[in-house]
């Protein structure tokens, strides 16, 4: 079961993140608000065990609609790993 980190809105509903670790690798994705839309940026790295090696990825969008508008802010339950690739590995943009 992936855990969700928490999803924090920041600098007055213009930036929000959500951030999720697991296995020594975190996933985040980041928004930020723009004049004609949103920039999102996913990021992954950490230490893979299985592999014996580190990772570092970067990935940025442009997208009209943001991923993480009408999320809950600080949610600690757990939620399940559809939900939480829904956010990081997903067709976000």
């Amino acid at each position: 079961m992936y855990e969700l980190k928490s999803i924090r809105t920041m600098d007055k509903n213009k930036h929000w993140s959500i951030t999720e670790e697991k296995d020594g690798v975190t996933k985040s994705l980041k928004v930020e608000e723009a004049e004609n839309g949103f920039i999102i940026t996913k990021n992954k790295y950490g230490y893979v065990e299985d592999e014996d090696k580190h990772i570092d990825e970067t990935k940025k969008y442009i997208s009209t609609k943001n991923p993480l508008e009408g999320k809950k802010e600080n949610i600690k339950s757990p939620m399940s790993k559809e939900e939480m690739f829904s956010f990081l590995d997903g067709d976000i943009v």
